[in-house]
């Protein structure tokens, strides 16, 4: 009687650790995007770095007008590196809470969060090599160049894959 007792509650744990188990992936699952959802978070993001550019810019068109100084220019720099880094953060948090579904992710839609992603990296060494070449307006200006190809490439690259998606979505909608 006992042992009868003791396996039905083993078989009872058994399946509510299973059910338990299920609805949790079901959850999880539900918190995931596919790569069409995930590209389509990136505008906001994409927006945030499109304001923050032009800040960026702003800043450097004064100081290589001598509208303010060097030391102006570090505290403008410092400002910008920590606005830079609460906004990468956030995406981040949001890119761990909602990752992309298996299986989900095309080419066009992994190239495009990726350059929305480099775009935080190339912005993060920007700024730490403009802050060390303040001194050297030609050596600051000419890295400044070299930093606004990259970016270039990257914002090419995200607007590509917007473009191409949009196009598969348009195809798909007229094919059906």
């Amino acid at each position: 009687m006992i042992k009868k007792t003791m396996i039905r509650i083993v078989i009872i744990l058994i399946l509510a650790g299973c059910a338990g188990a299920g609805i949790r992936s079901y959850y999880l699952y539900k918190q995931q995007y596919t790569g069409k959802e995930w590209l389509s978070h990136q505008k906001s993001y994409f927006k945030q770095l499109e304001t923050f550019s032009d800040t960026v810019d702003t800043v450097i068109s004064l100081y290589l007008n001598n509208n303010i100084s060097e030391k102006d220019l570090q505290n403008h720099i410092g400002d910008l590196q920590e606005e830079l880094l609460l906004m990468h953060t956030a995406y981040k948090e949001e890119k761990e809470k909602h990752p992309v579904r298996l299986g989900t992710d095309t080419y066009e839609t992994k190239s495009g969060t990726e350059a929305v992603s480099g775009l935080y990296e190339v912005y993060e060494k920007m700024l730490d090599d403009l802050s060390s070449l303040s001194g050297d307006k030609d050596k600051f200006t000419y890295t400044k160049l070299i930093y606004n190809n990259e970016i270039a490439d990257k914002i090419a690259a995200y607007k590509a894959a917007l473009i191409c998606t949009s196009e598969e979505k348009e195809t798909n909608n007229n094919g059906n």
